[in-house]
């Protein structure tokens, strides 16, 4: 058994151990507490399946899961994640989301999760949505003071491929916002950090011209910026790195924004596997030196995910948890500064 650094708890998100609508949840529940984990974040994608599969609505099908992960041991850390809500131009738009995340409220206080995830937007239009920091400061706290009596809290994530949102500077533009709230915390996701710049899967070796020392800089600031305790839990997923570059014409480029969103839907990667090669070790490493503790969840959007059968649900499950007892084994190894990937 590997070391469990104090303070860390090893989790996982849903979506990282099959897909939703193919693997049912409850299975997927299971194979995460089988090998260890005791942590999730549900996704909603996942929520809605099981209220399609089992007919009972959104708040029966929520009050069933909290029962069922109880018995499990597992903790529902997150719902997420709450889409395209930051930066909303449109008033009736912005109310009718609202609305909707009232919903998510009520079923987030049911599952007894602590956080919702809100990513940054990726609608691109710039007549439905702003990168503006002020607004989107405004509209996470009115998020946050709609969360605040059921003791959950916002956790807002850049997505290296958003709209307007692709870095941590931003994210923390707004939530650092005087307009914004300190219930807002800022939600680390390893992918994304190392994806805004140090990684590019649109060239040929995957790596930008200074990626290095970039990300060296981003992180030191990052660790300087934000107090720890801004920051509710830490997603980890590494990258793959493409045999080629994804371009314009590539088979996984339908709907997506750019070639980053494409390589983040299909290609991510539990840490320390093969084809991986961003600095995730460096960033848990930099957080935990600094002071930081708590949920180390694993979230991988794979292709490999979609795959048919009770295997893919074990298989995801046995990589993810042989990736965090190894970040276990290593998070004191690493010599300060270092930007090792965590391939093998």
């Amino acid at each position: 058994m590997a070391h469990q650094p104090e303070g860390l708890r090893p989790a996982i998100a849903t979506m990282s151990l099959g897909t939703a609508g193919i693997h049912p949840l409850k299975r997927k529940l299971q194979a995460a507490q089988g090998v260890g984990f005791r942590g999730i974040e549900l996704f909603w994608d996942d929520l809605l399946a099981e209220t399609h599969e089992t007919g009972q609505g959104l708040l029966k099908t929520a009050q069933s899961l909290r029962s069922y992960c109880d018995n499990l041991g597992l903790e529902i850390i997150s719902l997420q994640p709450f889409r395209n809500y930051d930066g909303i131009r449109d008033k009736e738009l912005h109310d009718q989301r609202v609305d909707e995340f009232k919903a998510w409220l009520m079923l987030a206080g049911v599952l007894g999760a602590g956080f919702i995830g809100v990513p940054s937007t990726i609608k691109a239009d710039e007549q439905s949505h702003t990168g503006d920091a002020e607004d989107i400061a405004r509209d996470l706290a009115e998020l946050a003071a709609l969360a605040r009596p059921y003791n959950i809290r916002i956790a807002y994530e850049n997505l290296c491929f958003g709209a307007h949102v692709r870095t941590w500077q931003q994210a923390w533009e707004a939530i650092s916002h005087p307009l914004s709230s300190s219930d807002v915390g800022f939600l680390v996701d390893t992918f994304n950090l190392a994806g805004s710049v140090y990684a590019d899967p649109s060239i040929p070796d995957g790596k930008v011209v200074g990626g290095i020392e970039r990300f060296r800089r981003s992180l030191d600031d990052l660790v300087g910026t934000i107090p720890m305790s801004r920051i509710p839990f830490i997603q980890l997923a590494d990258g793959e790195r493409m045999t080629a570059p994804i371009g314009p014409d590539h088979e996984w480029m339908n709907d997506c924004l750019n070639a980053k969103m494409a390589w983040s839907r299909n290609a991510r990667l539990f840490p320390f596997e093969p084809k991986g090669y961003l600095p995730v070790l460096a960033i848990v490493k930099a957080l935990v030196r600094a002071g930081w503790s708590g949920w180390v969840s694993m979230e991988v959007f794979s292709r490999s995910t979609a795959q048919e059968g009770e295997e893919t649900m074990k298989a995801h499950a046995k990589r993810a948890w042989r990736s965090w007892q190894k970040m276990a084994t290593l998070i004191g190894d690493l010599p300060d500064g270092g930007v090792e990937s965590t391939s093998s």
